[in-house]
C-alpha cells in the first residue's frame, strides 16, 4: 500500500508537465447549431477538418447547404502571454432556408 501511494506522489507532479497533444488529424466541432444552420470550429489539420465539416453540414442540412461566411475569428486571450486564442470558424445555412442575407 506504501509503494502505491509514494508511486502516485511521484507520477503526481510529472503529469503537469505533460501538454495536451494536437488534434493529429483535423476534425470540425459544433459551436452553434440550429434547426436553419450552424456555426463550426475547424481544429487540426484544415483539409481534413474541412471534410469533417462538409460531411457535418450535408448531414444537419439533410442535403444542399451554403457556406455564409468563414475565416480566423478571435475567441480569447491566454492568461500568461495576453496572446489573442484564434479559431477558423464556418458558419453556414441549410438549403431550405438558404436565401441571400
Amino acid at each position: 500500500m506504501q509503494r502505491v501511494l509514494w508511486f502516485g506522489l511521484l507520477l503526481v507532479p510529472l503529469l503537469g508537465c505533460v501538454k495536451p497533444r494536437p488534434i493529429p488529424h483535423g476534425a470540425a466541432a459544433i459551436v452553434l447549431r440550429h434547426t436553419a444552420g450552424g456555426v463550426l470550429a475547424l481544429q487540426g489539420d484544415q483539409d481534413v477538418a474541412r471534410a469533417d465539416a462538409e460531411r457535418q453540414m450535408q448531414a444537419h442540412c439533410q442535403g444542399p447547404h451554403r457556406i455564409l461566411d468563414q475565416g480566423n475569428v478571435a475567441v480569447g486571450q491566454e492568461a500568461e502571454t495576453k496572446s489573442t486564442i484564434i479559431a477558423y470558424r464556418i458558419i453556414y445555412k441549410c438549403a431550405s432556408d438558404a436565401s441571400p442575407p
